[in-house]
């Protein structure tokens, strides 16, 4: 996930930001969280109903946003849609640590609890910013709506 924010920064600043890559880069984004998160099921490191409430959650707005499109509307990522990457990438980080450890030799951390603990903060960010998402849309289509019949 490190390599993806470099590999976005780089893009952007050399301008070679492109349609497919746009397309793809979300995609392969979603698929390693996806997989990383199913996997970590069958360990015993994540609850099954948590990691299933999250994939839903990518699958509605990613399908939400490509109605959208067909709508008019561009469904950008909001800024509550980054906490969730940030916290999701964040805990996905501890829970693939695991094992507890010291940090600076000193300070013990139990990184499974921590990705715990944050995988319920993204859990949070992502069905507020999902929530925000289909509300917004369907602000949008219910006003194109009510000015077509006019």
């Amino acid at each position: 996930m490190i390599t993806d924010i470099l590999d976005g920064y780089l893009a952007r600043k050399w301008g070679l930001v492109s349609v497919i890559g746009a397309f793809l880069d979300p995609l392969a984004d979603k698929l390693m969280v996806t997989a990383t998160l199913i996997m970590l099921v069958p360990l015993g490191w994540l609850p099954g109903w948590l990691v299933a409430l999250l994939i839903c959650r990518e699958l509605t707005i990613t399908a939400l946003r490509t109605i959208a499109v067909s709508e008019g509307l561009v469904l950008k990522a909001s800024l509550w849609g980054k906490y969730k990457t940030a916290s999701q990438a964040t805990a996905l980080g501890f829970l693939l640590w695991h094992h507890p450890t010291k940090l600076f030799w000193i300070i013990d951390i139990d990184a499974h609890a921590c990705g715990i603990a944050l995988i319920y903060v993204a859990l949070g960010f992502s069905l507020w910013s999902g929530w925000l998402y289909l509300s917004q849309f369907f602000a949008h289509v219910s006003n194109n709506s009510m000015s077509s019949e006019s």
